[in-house]
């Protein structure tokens, strides 16, 4: 429960900090390469990425995992395509 409440304040001070450092062009306060990195007293790394506009992916691992960026990113995105693929299937109302 405390890693949930945890991930919870880090998308609410996120929300807070793009609000006042984050408006872009559109008026929006995020884009496709938001995302936020936090170190914990427990070596640990809190990552937050933007998947859309409605979605964003919270995890945490090793601070020693932060030297594996390419992985990271390259992880996210496999991920990012994957539920992108989800949203335009249930938009087709195509079901399984």
């Amino acid at each position: 429960m405390s890693i949930y409440e945890l991930c919870c304040d880090m998308i609410d001070v996120t929300l807070d900090l793009s609000s006042i450092y984050g408006v872009a062009e559109n008026g929006s306060n995020y884009d496709e390469r938001s995302s936020s990195v936090i170190r914990l007293k427990s070596e640990q790394v809190m990552f937050l990425r933007q998947v859309n506009k409605h979605l964003a992916l919270v995890f945490i691992m090793k601070e020693d995992g932060n030297e594996k960026a390419g992985f990271i990113d390259h992880n996210f995105g496999v991920f990012k395509a994957g539920i992108e693929q989800v949203f335009k299937v249930k938009n087709r109302g195509v079901n399984f």
